[in-house]
């Protein structure tokens, strides 16, 4: 299996790094191959196939189209790791949710890159991205994941994300929907209960968004969505992957709560031709009613609720989870995909 990851500073001043870090059995047993690095004075390539600048080209294949002279921070690719298991195997890229960042699916890896090509995102804003800086954050986020598509090769690939993620695979979806071969939802969020979504607004308007510090409010969220104590461990690693979240890209991406159905009311008014598994726990309260109510009218859609689970499925019951998982996408293999064969040494 190889292994890489490339990084870049969050300051656009940052000179970007690109580290890749291949392992191979080549030789005896256990040795590493050396480790490569390469550091880049510029900005890393956009993709140079046709298309504009929103993503689009009729829905066929969204690709981004060269732009000159921007600045540095928006040349940037999206932080991303990389999991190879084989030339030839399909992809699955993953979608982390909010506050979090790639680390959120460690429990998901050794399921998973056994067979497929493994590709973890930190969205804007997240992680070791760099910030919005002002940007609308799921337009932004939909045509950063596009340009990184592109600049990887990659031109379908399964989509799992888990919350906010699923969200960004639904806008993607509706712009691009021929790079997505399948999607695998963990607690979708399609709507707040009213309640809820009255209580997010209420907290970034005057005076509550200047007296109460954004981490605090992620955390009081954090209890609100996760309340019960067998949702502490996963309340306790989103907690501690929100660290990195700064406060303006934390109120940047509470407004898409706003409008957070706006991809699900569009994508009800078209034919659903993608296949969709969506995961949700049974104590998911926040959002697992709206789930039922659109998994409903979506055609090939089908919603599967683990009982005694909370919100962040995929990790209060990792191994249920990734059971279902890896048999949805085994039924929606590429037609010519082949077994993955062992890296070349």
């Amino acid at each position: 299996m190889a292994f890489s990851s490339c990084c870049w500073g969050r300051h656009p001043s940052s000179r970007l790094m690109r580290v890749e870090l291949a392992l191979s059995t080549a030789g005896s047993p256990g040795r590493r191959a050396p480790l490569a690095l390469r550091e880049e004075g510029g900005v890393e390539p956009f993709a140079r196939r046709a298309g504009n600048r929103s993503g689009m080209d009729g829905g066929r294949s969204g690709t981004v189209a060269p732009h000159r002279h921007r600045p540095l921070w928006l040349a940037m690719l999206l932080h991303h790791q990389r999991l190879m298991c084989s030339p030839s195997a399909e992809w699955i890229v993953f979608f982390h949710g909010m506050g979090g960042d790639c680390s959120i699916f460690s429990r998901q890896l050794p399921a998973f890159r056994a067979r497929y090509n493994l590709l973890l995102i930190d969205l804007p804003g997240h992680g070791r991205s760099a910030s919005l800086q002002g940007q609308e954050p799921l337009d932004f986020s939909v045509w950063k994941v596009l340009e990184l598509l592109d600049h990887l090769r990659i031109p379908c690939a399964h989509f799992m994300g888990v919350s906010l993620g699923t969200l960004v695979m639904q806008a993607v979806a509706l712009l691009a929907p021929g790079r997505i071969q399948s999607m695998v939802l963990a607690g979708a969020t399609c709507r707040f209960l009213p309640w809820g979504e009255w209580l997010v607004k209420t907290s970034q308007a005057a005076p509550l968004v200047h007296l109460v510090p954004s981490r605090a409010a992620y955390i009081l969220f954090a209890y609100i969505l996760l309340p019960r104590r067998n949702h502490r461990t996963s309340r306790a690693m989103f907690i501690r992957a929100a660290r990195a979240l700064r406060p303006a890209d934390y109120r940047a991406w509470v407004s898409v709560v706003h409008d957070m159905d706006r991809p699900y009311r569009q994508l009800a008014q078209r034919p659903n031709t993608l296949p969709k598994l969506y995961i949700s726990g049974g104590e998911d309260h926040m959002f697992l009613p709206a789930t039922r109510r659109f998994v409903e009218n979506e055609a090939r859609a089908s919603l599967v609720v683990l009982p005694e689970c909370g919100h962040v499925c995929h990790i209060e019951q990792a191994s249920r989870f990734n059971a279902l998982a890896l048999a949805f996408l085994r039924r929606h293999a590429a037609p010519r995909a082949r077994e993955p064969s062992p890296l070349p040494a």
